[in-house]
């Protein structure tokens, strides 16, 4: 692959995912209250997945989240574990107080790092090495809507094919994945897809 290529691939299958992100954050939203109205209304408590030629691939359904202890008061409960478990206690640095100094951290030839304030030497920092190379991708300000639009008239449809479903990443949401028995325990992909009641609404 051209190194040409290769770029094109990149900033098109960046747009691609990160428009493909909304659309799941939206669709999410929209399948969980169908999903809630299902189950008020008629009783569903799931609902198949399919795709657009029939084949199951999927199972979504909304479960109860279980109650969970949550620290409110981190002094209280600090003070807590001290009077009843002392050795259980780690200290930490204030992570605002460390990104400031880091920031203002000055480097000796030998990497260790100086606070510039007192010319002291920040006891366990390093600075790590520098001028290594990463890549990174702008998109122009109608780049985006470029690709769209090559995408929406078929233009990207080489590109589009070459991606196999190990490249996509999996998702990643509040919605549990029930394992279709035709299918195993794998998770499939959510993309937005008409959603089919199981049980009542069978279809």
């Amino acid at each position: 692959m051209e190194t040409k290529d290769r770029a094109s691939r990149v900033a098109v299958l960046t747009a691609l995912r990160d428009a493909i992100d909304i659309a799941i954050d939206n669709d999410r939203e929209d399948l969980t209250a169908d999903l809630k109205e299902l189950s008020e209304v008629f009783g569903v408590k799931s609902i198949d997945i399919e795709l657009p030629n029939g084949d199951k691939v999927a199972t979504a359904s909304l479960t109860l989240s279980e109650p969970k202890p949550f620290v409110n008061n981190e002094k209280e409960f600090l003070d807590w574990v001290e009077a009843n478990y002392p050795t259980e206690l780690v200290r930490n640095v204030r992570s605002s107080f460390q990104k400031a100094l880091f920031e203002k951290a000055e480097r000796l030839d030998s990497a260790e790092a100086v606070n510039p304030k007192t010319g002291e030497i920040i006891a366990g920092v390093l600075f790590s090495e520098g001028g290594k190379e990463k890549l990174t991708v702008r998109f122009k300000k109608t780049g985006r809507e470029l690709v769209a639009d090559a995408f929406n008239r078929g233009e990207l449809e080489t590109i589009i094919r070459s991606v196999g479903l190990a490249e996509l990443p999996s998702p990643t949401h509040n919605v549990e994945y029930l394992p279709n028995e035709n299918l195993g325990d794998s998770p499939a992909n959510d993309q937005a897809v008409e959603p089919q009641p199981s049980g009542a609404l069978g279809g």
